[in-house]
């Protein structure tokens, strides 16, 4: 009869005398891990052997400051366990955790939990099992891989939409040269050709360009919108009152001549009788300004042989919003 021997169990675990321990003040150490080598020398009076003999790992734990746990406020500490490198090196290779059984209590102050015995575990940094540092490198480099591959795609995407649209590029511009040859089949030069296309589009964009264009049949609808009444005096017209009656040297007025422009317009008027009865009759159309009008009188002779009647020449302007100040009558 053949006696089977059970195999070694992977992880671990050692009576806590065993271990070497060590506490380290509030600040020093912030997670749990391999105990840096700076912080060795913190804990060489703690120890009675050489620290160079020893494998140092490190847990968190919290010191409470209040009256009982969780109740005021806390300081982290970091708890040291060490154990000497020949024991470490003696272990079974398929060993993947060695952690105490449980935490002395002389190691532990007042009020300080008490960290979870797993969390000390001896098999790290350079005592790491070969198993879990094959897996974290095998894991790494799968992880390395899906990012390479994720890269590569995205370039290859890239490329494909770059070479989209230098194709769209030159189709464009091997169009915009038939373009040009069919313009210039008049014999002028490209060169002439897109000059004077340069030279409407800044015409077209220049402030004199988006100039207001002047409208002539408005301005002369205007002007002669302004014609005075020819009602009689004393009668006064449709919507009129009696101050704005036209005496009869009004009724037999003529326009001789009518020029609309947009930077001026003239009006040229002939009178029976004496100009000044035109002129108090007349009233510059809104959104205008009137100068000084030309006034020739005894330009006509009546039945008696006598001279009388007159010539009025008026010169009207069109109110813009650049002008300051505005004249007329």
């Amino acid at each position: 009869m053949t006696s089977v021997t059970p195999a070694p169990s992977p992880i671990l675990t050692w009576p806590a005398e065993r271990f070497y321990w060590a506490t380290l003040p509030p600040g020093i150490i912030r997670r749990d891990g391999v105990l840096p080598p700076g912080a060795l020398e913190l804990v060489r009076d703690q120890v009675p052997v050489p620290l160079e003999q020893l494998h140092a790992v490190v847990g968190m734990t919290t010191r409470w400051t209040g009256e009982a746990t969780g109740g005021g406020g806390g300081h982290n500490h970091a708890l040291v366990c060490m154990i000497e490198r020949e024991a470490l090196q003696s272990l079974d290779p398929g060993a993947l955790m060695l952690t105490p059984e449980a935490i002395p209590a002389c190691v532990l102050p007042q009020a300080m939990d008490e960290p979870n015995p797993p969390r000390l575990n001896l098999l790290t940094g350079e005592f790491e099992p070969p198993a879990i540092r094959s897996h974290r490198r095998r894991r790494t480099a799968i992880v390395l891989g899906a990012i390479a591959i994720s890269c590569v795609a995205v370039a290859l995407d890239l490329s494909r939409r770059a070479e989209q649209l230098w194709r769209i590029a030159r189709d464009d511009t091997a169009a915009a040269r038939a373009l040009l040859a069919q313009t210039s089949g008049s014999g002028v030069p490209d060169a002439i050709a897109l000059e004077r296309e340069l030279e409407q589009l800044r015409a077209i964009a220049s402030p004199a360009g988006h100039a207001t264009s002047f409208d002539a049949p408005r301005a002369l609808a205007e002007i002669v919108g302004a014609w005075p009444s020819l009602s009689g005096p004393g009668k006064p017209g449709p919507g009129e009152s009696g101050a704005g009656n036209t005496g009869p040297g009004v009724e037999g007025a003529l326009p001789q001549s009518l020029s609309v422009r947009p930077d001026a317009s003239t009006l040229t008027v002939r009178t029976p009788g004496a100009p000044a009865a035109f002129l108090a009759a007349w009233k510059t159309p809104a959104g205008w300004t009137s100068a000084e009008p030309r006034v020739q009188s005894g330009v006509q002779s009546n039945a008696q042989g006598g001279a009388e009647g007159g010539l009025v020449t008026l010169e009207l302007r069109q109110v813009t919003p650049s002008d300051t100040k505005g004249g007329g009558r």
